[in-house]
């Protein structure tokens, strides 16, 4: 869909904390630097894959689609209160997949769909709801893109995306790599995604901090 002028390509994501993107890149170094030398040995045309850059990574909850730059303000104020008693989520990384099926051309790291993580989901849901704009109807699935395969010219189908990064390549070994990590949650953003042959940029428009989770003590 063609912006138009006086309109924000809008969504709400999670960030992930410092520390955890850092390890993730560290993780995740070994398996590129193979994907990338696979990309670049097999037979021309090959399938490129474009990493998306780690201060991009995020969670989304919800894709809110085209909306009045006029408008932000107003979203914003019932964003603010849809999260004002939200607590931190804390889940843990599930694995690294092809996403959503097997021979998707998207790499993503898959959360686990925690009780809290839902929680929040479906205040967002209800958030949309309330404000008039744009619900998924997809299930939702917590997941991170890390890239995506492009097919060469010319060899758009789906399953030609693979290419020569299929079989015994590094892509086969994505589902091999055990990443274990607990992770928490504390942010979330609205943003405005500007598209470009580079890849997409973000803008944050809204940054909101959810609070730390309060314990009892008995006695």
């Amino acid at each position: 869909m063609t912006r138009k002028d006086g309109e924000l390509r809008a969504f709400i994501g999670m960030p992930l904390e410092v520390a955890t993107q850092q390890w993730l890149c560290d993780s995740l170094a070994p398996l590129k630097v193979q994907f990338n030398k696979a990309s670049a040995d097999a037979p021309k045309p090959a399938p490129q894959i474009r990493w998306v850059s780690p201060e991009n990574w995020h969670i989304t909850l919800a894709f809110l689609g085209q909306i009045p730059q006029d408008r932000a303000s107003e979203i914003i104020k019932l964003l603010a209160n849809a999260l004002a008693t939200r607590p931190s989520v804390k889940t843990e990384i599930e694995a690294v997949k092809r996403f959503p099926h097997a021979n998707s051309p998207i790499i993503a790291v898959l959360l686990v769909n925690n009780d809290a993580l839902l929680e929040l989901h479906g205040r967002i849901q209800e958030f949309c709801k309330i404000a008039g704009l744009r619900q998924e109807r997809r299930a939702f699935k917590a997941h991170i893109t890390l890239a995506r395969i492009k097919a060469p010219v010319g060899h758009g189908h789906e399953g030609q995306r693979q290419g020569s990064l299929s079989g015994d390549s590094p892509i086969a070994d994505i589902d091999a790599l055990q990443l274990d990590r607990q992770v928490t949650l504390n942010r979330v953003q609205l943003l405005n995604s500007h598209l470009s042959p580079e890849g997409s940029r973000y803008q944050i428009l809204a940054d909101f901090l959810l609070r730390k989770p309060e314990f009892k003590t008995l006695g």
